[in-house]
C-alpha cells in the first residue's frame, strides 16, 4: 500500500514535470498565433507527398541522433552497457535536458543514469563529463566557424536591431562554451581532481546528500577511469567526435527536413541549417525548461520566409519540436515511471523503504541460518 502511494505520488511529480514546459508553449505559440493568424492561412497548408517524405525524413534524422548517441555511451563505457541501456540513457538525458532550465540541461544527471544501467559511480561520472565534453567541443568549433565565415545577414531574420542582438549574444555564448570546453579539458585529461572537487560540491546539496558516505569511493573510481580514458588512442576520440557531430547534425537535420517538406522554396536549406545553430545557441539562456517558448520564436522568426505564411511557419515550429523535443518527454515519463527503481531514481523516502526491506530480508536469512 505504501509502496502504491509513493509511486502515485512519483508520476504525478513527472506529470507536472511533463506540464511545465508544454503550457510554456502553447503559451508562447497560442500568443504567436494570435498576432499573425488570419482565416485563410491554413487553406494553403497541403499535405502532398514532399511534405510525406519530410517527416518521414525527419523522423529518420531523430532515429539518427538518438542511435548515435547510445553508439557513443556505449564506446565509452567499453561496451559494457547494452546499445539498449545506452538509448535509455540519452531518452533519460534528453527528458531531463527539457524539463529543466536550458541552462541547466540534461547532462548534470547522466551519472545516475550510467549507474542504474550498471557502470561503476566513478566511470559514470568520467563518461558524463566525456559526452559533456564531445558536445561543447563540437558546438564550439562549429559556432566559431560560423561567427567568422557565415555572412553577417544569416543572423538579421526579419528585424536587423534584434538581429544584431543575437549576433552579439551569439559571440559571447561562443567564448563561453570556448571557455567552459577548455575546463572540461583540464579536468578531464589533465586534473580529474578538479571533477572530483565538484562532485563533492553536488553532493553537499539536499538532493544528493544520502549518498555522501559512497563520494570519496565515486572520486577514486573516477580519477582511474579518467586515467584509462587519457591512454585511449586518439582514433578512438576522433570516433567518438564523429558519433557527436553526427548526433549534432542530425539533430538539426529535423528542423531541415520539416522546412523542405513544408515550403515549396528549392534553395536556402544550407542557410536554414546554419540557422539551427543560432537557435541552440541563444537558447542556451533560456530561463524556461527546454527554451520552451523562445524556441518555438526564433524558429519563427528565423524560417518564416520559407513559407508563405507566418501561421504555417508556427505549425511547422509545433511539429518540429513535437519530434525533436517533446517525444522525450513521454518516453522519459514511461521510463521514469516504470524503470525508475531499476534507475537508482528513488525518492529519499522509498530508499528509505528500500534500505528498511534489505535489512529485514537480510535479519530473516540470518535468523534461518542460525
Amino acid at each position: 500500500m505504501a509502496a502504491n502511494t509513493a509511486k502515485k505520488k512519483r508520476n504525478k511529480r513527472i506529470i507536472l514535470r511533463i506540464a511545465i514546459p508544454l503550457f510554456i508553449s502553447i503559451l508562447v505559440v497560442g500568443i504567436l498565433f494570435n498576432q499573425s493568424f488570419h482565416p485563410n492561412a491554413f487553406r494553403e497548408l497541403h499535405f502532398t507527398g514532399r511534405t510525406c517524405i519530410g517527416i518521414i525524413l525527419a523522423l529518420l534524422a531523430f532515429a539518427i541522433q538518438n542511435a548515435a548517441t547510445s553508439i557513443r555511451f556505449r564506446r565509452l563505457s567499453d561496451n559494457q552497457i547494452s546499445f539498449r541501456g545506452g538509448l535509455r540513457v540519452q531518452m533519460m538525458q534528453e527528458f531531463t535536458g527539457i524539463v529543466t532550465p536550458s541552462s541547466v540541461g540534461g547532462s548534470s544527471l547522466v551519472f545516475l543514469f550510467l549507474s542504474g544501467e550498471g557502470v561503476n559511480s566513478g566511470k559514470a561520472a568520467a563518461i558524463s563529463f566525456s559526452t559533456l565534453f564531445l558536445d561543447q567541443l563540437f558546438l564550439f568549433i562549429a559556432s566559431l566557424l560560423l561567427y567568422l565565415f557565415a555572412p553577417h545577414e544569416i543572423f538579421l531574420g526579419g528585424a536587423e536591431l534584434f538581429g544584431v542582438g543575437v549576433r552579439i549574444t551569439f559571440l559571447i555564448l561562443t567564448i563561453i562554451v570556448g571557455i567552459w570546453t577548455l575546463i572540461l579539458y583540464i579536468a578531464l585529461f589533465r586534473k580529474p581532481q578538479l571533477i572530483g572537487a565538484f562532485i563533492k560540491g553536488i553532493f553537499r546539496l539536499r538532493l544528493f546528500r544520502r549518498y555522501s558516505h559512497k563520494v570519496s569511493a565515486l572520486i577514486h573510481d573516477l580519477i582511474m577511469a579518467s586515467g584509462e580514458m587519457k591512454k585511449m588512442p586518439f582514433s578512438y576520440w576522433m570516433e567518438l567526435f564523429f558519433l557527436s557531430a553526427v548526433a549534432w547534425c542530425m539533430r538539426f537535420g529535423i528542423a531541415i527536413a520539416l522546412i523542405w517538406g513544408f515550403s515549396s522554396a528549392n534553395s536556402g536549406y544550407f542557410i536554414a541549417f546554419l540557422k539551427q545553430f543560432i537557435i541552440w545557441v541563444t537558447s542556451l539562456i533560456s530561463p524556461t525548461p527546454g527554451a520552451s517558448g523562445l524556441a518555438e520564436y526564433m524558429f519563427q522568426y528565423y524560417y518564416e520566409s520559407y513559407f508563405d505564411t507566418a501561421s504555417i511557419a508556427l505549425v511547422v515550429a509545433v511539429i518540429w519540436r513535437g519530434i525533436s523535443a517533446y517525444i522525450y518527454l513521454l518516453i522519459g515519463g514511461w521510463i521514469l515511471s516504470v524503470k525508475a527503481p531499476d534507475m537508482g531514481l528513488l525518492t529519499s523516502t522509498e530508499h528509505k523503504r528500500k534500505h528498511l526491506l534489505g535489512a529485514k530480508r537480510k535479519q530473516g536469512k540470518e535468523e534461518l541460518l542460525s
